[in-house]
């Protein structure tokens, strides 16, 4: 199980090329990592914000959001509201699908095709960040990511 505290923002379109070209920088420190092609399938539960059910790369992830906090303020310009989400991750070590073929034809899944652009840091005691490599595992880390989706279909019968 794993317990994090997000603030996302969701862009309609392609992503303006500044913002892009201001995550690429390296002001932003001197680990990048490099752009992870990947496709996830959603379970689609209409109407229901506050729960997650997806595989993804053959494990089936659960998700679900334990809170919803006051909005922060980032500079002049941007706001957002963190919520709190858990997550449990199931990985099937065998060959076999976690969810038989059939099962998601039968139900309305979502084949989500995306790129995701990931950096980390560790927040120290003071609250600065220090850019660490994406997969280094640390406590009291942040994670900045930007993700494309490029194709997204509905999957059933």
């Amino acid at each position: 199980m794993l317990t994090t505290t997000e603030i996302r923002w969701f862009y309609s379109g392609t992503l303006p090329a500044e913002i892009q070209d201001w995550f690429n920088t390296d002001a932003l420190g001197e680990h990048h990592h490099p752009p992870e092609e990947r496709e996830d399938v959603y379970l689609h539960i209409p109407e229901c914000e506050y729960l997650g059910i997806k595989l993804r790369q053959k494990r089936l992830e659960i998700k679900l959001r334990k809170a919803e906090l006051d909005a922060l303020r980032f500079g002049d310009n941007l706001e957002g509201k963190p919520e709190k989400w858990v997550k449990w991750s199931c990985e099937d070590p065998t060959a076999e699908s976690l969810i038989p073929v059939d099962l998601v034809k039968k139900a309305p899944w979502l084949t989500v095709k995306k790129v995701r652009c990931q950096r980390k840091y560790q927040v120290s005691c003071d609250t600065s960040l220090i850019s660490v490599p994406v997969d280094r595992a640390i406590d009291r880390a942040c994670n900045v990511e930007i993700i494309s989706c490029l194709v997204a279909s509905l999957v059933h019968e």
